[in-house]
């Protein structure tokens, strides 16, 4: 009983949201998109927007799913009278909504929590998550094959994609090789295409400049044939499947500012884009304020000078050559914790609830022990026998990535060269001798990544940083199921857009319910 009044609450937050006459207003620009004169009139938008988000803060992960769940609910069924939407039309919702309609629905949350004071944007947290498609990882096609197909078509060989066709198609192959005399070519075209039939059906020829243009853009030689758009990545329970990057940034009062999907496998090269979708967010905050928020908070919204004073806080994953560069041609207040210190700080954690550490032995070679079991201090390293191994050098290293034009300043690269200056009474020395190079330790980095590693070795920024977690993660986890994973509804990139603003919608109506403390 509990849970079906906190659910009814929660949907009840959502549909006295939606009809605020200031989204009443943007979200009837969107009905005048779906209204047609052909056909039977559409369903409304308030209302497929309502039951798709609560379907979503169900945990539904799929379309079909979401359908029949709004057919069986009892409170979603009162709301629509009956008349629940079928898959296609929150398919349609999604591809079709106008991506600025919908940003400005969303955003219209943080003009609500502005309004009542809690909109805090000295701090903004950066934290990117995985964002899975629903596109199999065996069902890829690869660049030598894009050509083939084309080859294929041109004999007369492609099948329709029917259920059995790739066998029956396989077999006509096989016989064209056994019985008839093929040129060289011919013959190993013939031969490739029977390593991959599905792919040799109509639809997928129909779409090969789509697929051609996706793989010359990505850093592969493949791409999914059902989502070209999608990107290979690694997750975070080890092993590949495809998505995409979620990056999202968050304010203080666990609060989410805005939100954009990558075709990025990793945060080392996100920050140029974030950039470019928080400034977009923050002109459209400043637009809908002047029209719908209040006088009291009116200047916080001078998004020019909120890009300046924030201070971006990033996890270990955005320690990289290209996020440093982006902060300082912007002039970005950016901190970024070292992966060095990361470890350390993880390693620490798992010590204390008693999980095995991450040690970072050194396979290679016996008689060397590896940085990674090292603690990075102040300009120096201690290693695992508790023997200082401080600073020696600085050298600027003359590689490819210094002579770059634009790489100046902070942003060179250099070699930090760290020795031990006594290791004796040392176990290691004495179990290896002269052969132990335990004690000689080499960082390259440029200074700016180096000056970083060093304030968080003094404890710099301990206090900031600690708020990271407890802001951002949080947000990341609402947008995942039980299973830890967040699973894209449509195999459609403008799709996926829009469902994550509407998830980011629906969290910061909860989020506003709690703060606030009534319905909405």
């Amino acid at each position: 009983m509990k849970n079906g009044s906190a659910n009814a609450m929660e949907f009840l937050s959502i549909i006295v949201y939606l009809f605020m006459d200031e989204v009443q207003e943007l979200i009837h620009e969107l009905d005048l998109k779906f209204n047609s004169k052909k056909g039977p009139r559409a369903y409304p938008r308030t209302l497929v927007i309502g039951v798709l988000m609560y379907a979503l803060k169900t945990g539904k992960t799929s379309l079909k799913s979401i359908s029949s769940f709004c057919e069986d609910s009892a409170l979603i069924n009162m709301f629509t009278s009956g008349y629940n939407p079928k898959e296609d039309v929150y398919r349609r919702l999604l591809k079709e909504s106008d991506p600025r309609i919908l940003k400005k629905i969303f955003l219209f949350s943080l003009i609500r929590l502005n309004d009542y004071g809690w909109l805090d944007l000295a701090q903004l947290f950066v934290d990117g998550t995985d964002a899975l498609v629903n596109a199999s990882k065996y069902y890829l096609i690869h660049l030598e094959e894009i050509e083939n197909v084309k080859k294929i078509k041109k004999l007369g060989l492609i099948h329709n994609g029917k259920k059995g066709s790739p066998k029956r198609f396989k077999q006509k192959l096989n016989k064209i090789l056994e019985s008839e005399d093929l040129d060289e070519e011919t013959e190993k075209t013939l031969k490739l295409a029977l390593k991959n039939s599905k792919i040799y059906c109509r639809k997928v020829f129909n779409n090969i400049d789509e697929l051609e243009k996706a793989i010359k853009k990505s850093n592969k030689n493949y791409v999914s044939v059902s989502f070209p758009d999608a990107v290979m990545m690694k997750t975070k329970k080890g092993g590949y499947e495809f998505g995409l990057n979620l990056q999202s940034i968050m304010a203080n009062h666990q609060i989410l500012i805005t939100g954009v999907l990558l075709q990025r496998p990793n945060d080392h090269s996100v920050l140029e884009e974030v950039l470019i979708e928080l400034k977009l967010s923050f002109e459209i905050l400043k637009e809908l304020n002047l029209k719908y928020g209040s006088q009291q908070y009116y200047n916080k919204f001078e998004f020019e000078n909120l890009i300046d004073q924030a201070i971006f806080i990033c996890d270990s994953g955005y320690f990289s050559n290209d996020n440093f560069e982006v902060a300082d041609f912007n002039d970005l207040n950016l901190i970024v914790m070292s992966k060095q210190i990361a470890r350390q700080n993880n390693n620490e954690k798992r010590k204390l609830w008693n999980i095995q550490q991450k040690d970072g032995k050194n396979n290679k070679m016996k008689s060397n022990v590896s940085k990674k079991q090292c603690i990075r201090i102040v300009d120096a390293y201690i290693c695992p026998n508790e023997r200082l191994i401080s600073l020696d050098s600085c050298t600027l290293i003359n590689g490819k990535y210094n002579r770059q034009a634009y790489v100046t300043g902070d942003l060179r690269e250099f070699s930090f060269k760290f020795s031990c200056k006594d290791c004796s009474g040392c176990p290691f020395v004495e179990k290896y001798g002269e052969k132990c190079k335990c004690a000689e330790i080499e960082d390259r980095m440029s200074l700016y990544m180096y000056k970083m590693t060093n304030a968080f070795a003094e404890g710099k920024y301990n206090d900031i940083y600690k708020d990271r977690f407890f802001n951002s993660e949080c947000i990341n986890g609402f947008h995942k199921t039980k299973d830890s994973i967040l699973n894209l509804l449509c195999r459609d990139f403008i799709a996926n857009q829009n469902e994550m603003l509407l998830r980011g919608l629906l969290y910061n109506i909860i989020r506003l319910k709690e703060l606030k403390g009534t319905i909405c």
